[in-house]
């Protein structure tokens, strides 16, 4: 392949990754504002609180989007910060 040929094909091949993926991106982006913004922090406290037996597995649902998308993960972990100490995050980023 020449130059010109792999350029055009890298295009194409980035075109064709966004419209997969961008509902997805808008998706967990939303899921990260949601917990930011409208979430009161007492609930985030209950739900991955250190007096919930089951807070690591409710963290683990909740992270799992996080993976798919980092840009995802900085206002989920901001929103957790809140909250949690920063050992814990790491735990559950």
């Amino acid at each position: 392949m020449t130059r010109k040929e792999r350029i055009s094909y890298s295009k194409e091949q980035v075109r064709d990754i966004i419209k997969r993926v961008w509902l997805y991106v808008l998706i967990v982006v939303g899921i990260g504002a949601a917990i930011h913004n409208w979430i009161p922090q007492s609930i985030v406290e209950k739900v991955v609180g250190s007096n919930n037996p089951f807070a690591v597995l409710l963290a683990t649902a909740i992270g799992i989007p996080m993976y798919a998308y980092i840009f995802g993960t900085l206002p989920i972990a901001k929103a957790y910060g809140r909250v949690l100490s920063p050992e814990e995050i790491k735990k559950y980023l």
